[in-house]
């Protein structure tokens, strides 16, 4: 367990280190940033969320659109999470189909750089 524990921060890592600089830059039509700017994370689960601040620490500013007590395979695009999606810089989430949900809410959010198949969209289950 602890193996596979340090693989997946290994990866959580690596797509945070990869993802900021891009995010910086403003390679793409996504959210642009002040210098200095905490890269604004979102993550499906908390779990995937509690990884990211661990890692990012005062570097990233992490949202979260399933609660603890929320089936994940069941959210609604409310018009605030569109709202935080359109705002992220990365996004962290399952794949597998367990957000079939995810691919509407993105483009809704008009945040295409998040689409999975993109360096900011990090597939957790990708290992």
């Amino acid at each position: 367990m602890r193996t596979n524990m340090n693989t997946l921060l290994n990866i959580l890592a690596a797509g945070l280190l990869a993802a900021l600089p891009a995010a910086r830059a403003g390679e793409d039509p996504a959210p642009q940033h002040a210098p200095g700017a905490p890269l604004k994370v979102i993550a499906t689960v908390p779990a995937y969320a509690a990884l990211a601040s661990e890692i990012g620490g005062p570097l990233v500013e992490v949202t979260t659109i399933c609660r603890p007590t929320q089936d994940v395979h069941a959210v609604t695009a409310t018009p605030s999470l569109v709202e935080r999606v359109r705002d992220a810089d990365l996004l962290l989430w399952t794949g597998l189909d367990v957000e079939l949900w995810l691919d509407p809410m993105l483009r809704a959010s008009g945040n295409l750089a998040l689409l999975p198949g993109n360096p900011r969209a990090v597939s957790m289950s990708d290992g």
